[in-house]
């Protein structure tokens, strides 16, 4: 037969099958980035950046240069106490994962030393009682745990204004003090590396006393420091080869360049409650004359700066002082990317007092981080729309050659010309005429066949609704040549015709289980239509034994629930232990979605329905995949 049977139209369609290889291909591509976006670039961004070791002039022993890791601002959130989800939660756990990948990338190059330049905490100086720091300290401590690539290194904290505030009421001030001194450690301390003294200075104790001094009028000559305080631990220096670590950077002009690693603007002079921006003119020339830095470190400002102070020609130190502002750790929407501060030391050589020409020792180098709040504009959401459009295009295409092709199928799906009765032709000729009707096309459900009712043994009255009646074909006689109608078949067999035997239905394959079955019945014309009435020749054999119903010995929840108008239940049993792999894997890699799609398409659905259906198939194994690469890096870092 030249004509296609439809069987082999719907084996053939091509909307039969959802687009499995491009599904796949994009949920590996959404794998890959979210892999590379959670995970590899932070380890890329550390990586990246190495010790400046090479440039400096190594001492006269073989020693290794020591690594001093500088961060800034990182500013944890206080915990938050409420137990619902809510965006703000979500947005909290976010940064706070953010900051233990940062943690994780930067302790990768194996610092020896490790200052934070003040605003460990973002609310220290608020309000709250002692067990509530404990908690926030508790927390900072959980971001910034010692790892196994931190464990022997010594970790230092200089004060800022977010911890211990600045310009505040004193007991406010106070409580912040004494709480950060039991936590974190001294407020002024110095610590020595390779001959080299790093000033840890309190800025914001510095710039309270700044302020009485100035309401007393008096300079620094004549001021009464405080006892304990900013200025009497600087009066008290006097070693050499320092390196000053302060908060709040100090002064310079309003329109001074950062250089060209800055993103935005510059530092400008400001003050207010709780903040200063920078110091004075007359406390940073103090701090240039007593503590004669060769170089500087601070923070706040969250952006990096480069600048260079210098110092009044009849100074007593006139070299150039040059001062780097570190970038925040934690991302806030002033900067494009976070960062933090690579610093190698060396010890000086003996011979660089009396040499002419200057003797490095010391070297840096600014890094940076990768900014997640910038990933969903650059990455995320312009991969989604790239996909959206592949799978548009795919099923755009996928439905216009399934148009073709039952166009095409149609015009093919034919069967032979039927031979055509009449009472006047000769046919010892061997020979029929044709019926001049066009020939019906084949019909997927048409047989030549005559059903006869086969009768239940079951009575009627005791019948499950579920049950049908069961038919027994027996073949139809020859007509008498007539003119045929048209589009008949007459009494020759189509190849969609089944043979006698083969159209016998077996009882036990359409029976439930629990029933008898008959078998050698004979049937009578007084039985027909009469479904209580059996055969006195039937007899009954055992019902095939069946298998035990799965969740049989497993306990069983079950839910009953109205919806649209209709009682629904859902019941759910206790996965065995083999079964949860298996379940675990169909959720992650969406082959649960990929069937109920599967059974979707049968209906036909249209281009956008039909995109959308797959971009949410694709939506749940990636967003499976993300909660679960989530988990692990907060179990990792």
């Amino acid at each position: 037969m030249n004509g296609l049977h439809l069987s082999d139209r719907r084996r053939r369609s091509p909307s039969a099958s959802a687009p499995t290889a491009l599904l796949n291909s994009l949920r590996g591509l959404w794998l890959i980035v979210l892999v590379w976006c959670e995970i590899g670039r932070f380890l890329f961004s550390s990586f990246a950046c190495s010790w400046p070791d090479k440039v400096i002039t190594k001492g006269t022993s073989s020693e290794r240069p020591a690594h001093v890791l500088l961060l800034a601002d990182a500013k944890v959130r206080f915990p938050s106490q409420s137990r619902r989800f809510s965006l703000a939660t979500l947005r909290q756990f976010m940064a706070d994962l953010t900051l233990r990948r940062s943690w994780y990338a930067v302790t990768r190059k194996q610092p020896d030393i490790i200052f934070f330049l003040g605003d460990m905490l973002a609310s220290g100086r608020a309000m709250m009682t002692d067990d509530e720091y404990d908690q926030y300290f508790y927390k900072f401590q959980s971001i910034f745990h010692m790892n196994r690539w931190v464990e022997p290194t010594s970790v230092y904290y200089i004060p800022g204004n977010n911890d211990v505030g600045l310009n505040i009421s004193p007991s406010l001030s106070r409580n912040a003090r004494r709480r950060f001194l039991k936590h974190f450690g001294a407020v002024n301390q110095e610590v020595s590396v390779r001959n080299h003294t790093f000033v840890m200075l309190d800025a914001a104790g510095f710039v309270d006393e700044d302020y009485q001094r100035t309401a007393q009028k008096l300079g620094y000559g004549e001021y009464a420091p405080v006892r304990g305080g900013s200025v009497e631990f600087i009066n008290s220096f006097s070693q050499e080869h320092n390196i000053l670590l302060t908060h709040i950077p100090l002064a310079r002009p309003e329109r001074a360049s950062c250089g060209p690693l800055r993103d935005h603007g510059t530092i400008h002079r400001g003050v207010g409650p709780g903040y200063q921006n920078t110091l004075g003119k007359q406390t940073t020339a103090f701090l240039l004359e007593k503590v004669h830095p060769i170089l500087i470190f601070s923070g706040d400002n969250r952006d990096y700066c480069e600048y260079t102070h210098i110092p009044p020609v009849d100074a007593r130190y006139p070299d150039p002082v040059r001062e780097v502002t570190v970038r925040s750790l934690s991302w806030v929407k002033d900067i494009e990317r976070p960062g933090f501060h690579l610093l190698s030391v060396v010890t000086p050589p003996s011979s660089a007092i009396f040499s002419t020409t200057p003797v490095r020792t010391v070297a840096d180098a600014p890094c940076t981080l990768p900014n997640q709040a910038d990933i969903f504009s650059t990455t995320y959401i312009p991969l989604a729309i790239v996909s959206l459009i592949l799978l548009f295009l795919y099923e755009l295409i996928l439905h216009r050659d399934d148009r073709r092709h039952f166009s095409a199928g149609s015009s093919r799906l034919s069967i032979s010309p039927v031979p055509y009765s009449t009472p006047n032709h000769d046919y010892s000729s061997g020979s029929f005429p044709v019926s001049p009707y066009p020939s019906a096309p084949e019909s997927a459900v048409w047989s030549p066949e005559s059903p006869v009712t086969i009768h239940s043994p079951v009575p009627h009255h005791s019948r499950t609704p579920s049950s049908t009646r069961i038919y027994r074909a027996s073949q139809s006689r020859n007509a008498t040549p007539l003119h045929s109608r048209p589009g008949s078949p007459g009494h020759s067999k189509s190849s969609l015709m089944l043979e006698e035997d083969d159209m016998v239905l077996e009882m036990g394959s359409v029976l439930p289980d629990g029933f008898s079955r008959r078998d050698g019945g004979q049937l009578h014309d007084g039985d027909l239509g009469d479904d209580d009435k059996d055969s006195e020749y039937s007899h009954f054999l055992p019902a095939p034994a069946s298998k035990p119903w799965p969740t049989e010995g497993r306990r069983e929840y079950s839910w009953a629930f109205v919806c649209l108008g209709r009682t629904r239940r859902i019941t759910l049993c206790r996965p065995r232990l083999n079964e949860i792999i298996p379940m675990t894997l169909a959720l992650l890699t969406g082959k649960v979605w990929d069937e109920k799609n599967a059974r979707m398409r049968r209906r036909k659905p249209s281009v956008v329905r039909a995109t959308m259906m797959d971009a949410v198939g694709i939506t749940w194994t990636v967003g499976m995949f993300g909660v679960v690469l989530l988990c692990f890096i907060d179990w990792m870092v």
